[in-house]
């Protein structure tokens, strides 16, 4: 991305969302919800751009995330759903360390029909700070 770049942390009740903004303005928000301070685990997801897809930020994203939730909320486990056929951020959690749970049959209505669903989660033992996973 050119020009700097401007990141707020929106906590709202048991969620953060993070805004990313600069010259190009690749993400429109990536969040931790779903905080559950006292099992100590959350949700990850992001949204981004279209425009903006194909060069890494939403593994870049989900590194943020991960030091977000462990780093900084001391959190044991963070966990992301998706839709089955979303490989890219399939790869971008696997790149980020998380492993693949299973998936969930028919869980989302898509356009008309049912569709699957992944999740992919991973602990704070098996994170490392510098971006490369110690793996499952």
């Amino acid at each position: 991305m050119d020009g700097p770049l401007t990141t707020r942390w929106l906590p709202v009740a048991s969620a953060a969302f993070m805004t990313v903004l600069g010259a190009a303005i690749a993400l429109r928000a990536f969040a931790t919800t779903g905080i559950d301070l006292h099992n100590r685990h959350a949700e990850i997801g992001l949204v981004l751009r279209p425009a903006c897809r194909g060069r890494h930020l939403g593994t870049d994203a989900v590194h943020v995330l991960c030091h977000y939730g462990f780093a900084l909320r001391g959190l044991h486990r963070l966990q992301m759903t998706t839709l089955a056929d979303n490989h890219a951020m399939i790869r971008a959690g696997l790149k980020a360390g998380f492993a693949l749970e299973g998936t969930a049959r028919d869980t989302a209505w898509i356009n008309g029909a049912f569709a699957d669903g992944v999740t992919l989660s991973q602990l704070s033992g098996e994170w490392s700070p510098a971006g490369r996973s110690t793996g499952p």
